[in-house]
């Protein structure tokens, strides 16, 4: 049984506005490029929502999910998408 190759590169369609659909594909992204992967990020349709400023119309409020994570000590979703446009994502 021969090993599969490793991509070279990863994209992540977030399509969605479920908050732990787009806190997983940001974990995914982020961990990919911090081992050197390139990865391409698209929002689209609900997903794209996500990137408005907090309080704009048509942002998801999420301080529930994001508190109890900051509680946890996991990242927020202001975190991680901090942490992918470090990487380079």
């Amino acid at each position: 049984m021969s090993a599969m190759a490793s991509p070279d590169k990863l994209s992540f369609v977030v399509f969605s506005g479920d908050y732990g659909r787009v806190h997983y594909a940001l974990v995914m992204a982020s961990a990919a490029a911090a081992i050197d992967k390139a990865v391409t990020l698209f929002f689209t349709m609900d997903g794209a929502r996500t990137l408005l400023a907090k309080g704009a119309p048509g942002a998801p409020d999420w301080s529930g999910e994001e508190a109890a994570n900051a509680a946890m000590g996991i990242a927020t979703i202001e975190e991680m998408l901090a942490a992918c446009l470090e990487l380079g994502v």
